[in-house]
């Protein structure tokens, strides 16, 4: 994976959906100096008391009804820190704003919780009232964000889905920005659903096409020093945190700048500017790198 080349995801699979519908909104867990803010709920949830024998067969969701197809794999599970009574999974597609034939509805609840384990289950449920009138047209849809209240502090509990433990993301242990460039705000958001290892937070810039990311994960993701490529223009050298950096830019991708280095002997880290309009400079990164931080 080369930093800056890959686009944030927009789909996950490729499924029908309804001409006359809307698209949905998109909840994110948004994150502020380690500090969960706000999550929107998706699909279904419970307060736990359910177990996973007793999952609906049916669903009344805005007066449309829709039935249990079978299981979704959960891709991610997040969480600020370990004293969080929120987390965020990542599972199945995103949500209509009305269930319909064309896409199917991700439901994701507790379904047991104790001193020792939260179980999850996620669930595929599909509108079966779609007759030979219908008319979808093959769209992407993104993975549904599902916020998942518990009834104590996560603390040192696994959580797990059909036996499977899942691997938590704490946020809080990602570096996030202090200091940033006029016209980008925070809270960011948080992904994870990426190569194996590596997560990435987003800052909103100054309109909807430019952004800025922070990428960590294993030195080699992102690639530390692309000298040796083809595909990547090195356009200045510096030091960053103590460390020297790559400033690049990929080819054929103007609009994605990147500072890119090794944090550590097993951590790589590229801050990358995405904008057609107003690519930061190096300067500009690596003012923000200097003044990246941890919660914990």
């Amino acid at each position: 994976m080369a930093t800056g080349t890959d686009r944030p995801a927009t789909s996950v699979g490729v499924r029908r959906r309804r001409v006359q519908v809307a698209l949905s909104a998109l909840a994110v867990l948004v994150v502020a100096g380690g500090v969960l803010l706000a999550a929107r709920m998706l699909g279904g949830g419970s307060d736990g008391g359910s177990v996973a024998g007793s999952l609906p067969a049916e669903l009344t969701i805005k007066g449309k009804t829709v039935h249990r197809e079978g299981a979704a794999a959960i891709v991610s599970v997040q969480a600020t820190d370990r004293s969080a009574t929120t987390l965020l999974v990542l599972a199945g597609n995103e949500n209509p704003p009305v269930p319909n034939p064309c896409y199917s509805w991700t439901d994701l609840r507790v379904v047991g919780q104790d001193d020792r384990t939260v179980t999850l289950a996620a669930s595929t449920y599909v509108d079966r009232s779609g007759g030979s009138d219908v008319v979808c047209t093959d769209e992407g849809r993104g993975v549904g964000r599902f916020a998942v209240q518990l009834a104590a502090p996560l603390g040192t509990r696994q959580v797990v889905q059909d036996g499977r433990v899942l691997a938590v993301l704490l946020t809080d242990t990602r570096l996030h920005a202090t200091a940033l460039p006029d016209g980008y705000s925070a809270p960011p958001t948080v992904s994870d659903d990426k190569p194996p290892g590596l997560t990435r937070t987003t800052y909103s810039g100054p309109d909807q096409n430019t952004f800025l990311e922070i990428d960590e994960g294993p030195v080699g993701q992102p690639p530390t020093d692309p000298e040796r490529s083809a595909m990547v223009r090195v356009l200045d050298r510096l030091t960053v945190r103590g460390h020297p950096a790559v400033f690049r830019q990929d080819g054929g991708f103007d609009d994605v700048r990147c500072l890119v280095w090794a944090e550590s002997a097993t951590t790589g880290v590229g801050v990358c500017s995405h904008g057609v309009h107003a690519p930061l400079t190096a300067a500009q990164l690596a003012t923000v790198a200097e003044g990246l931080v941890r919660s914990s």
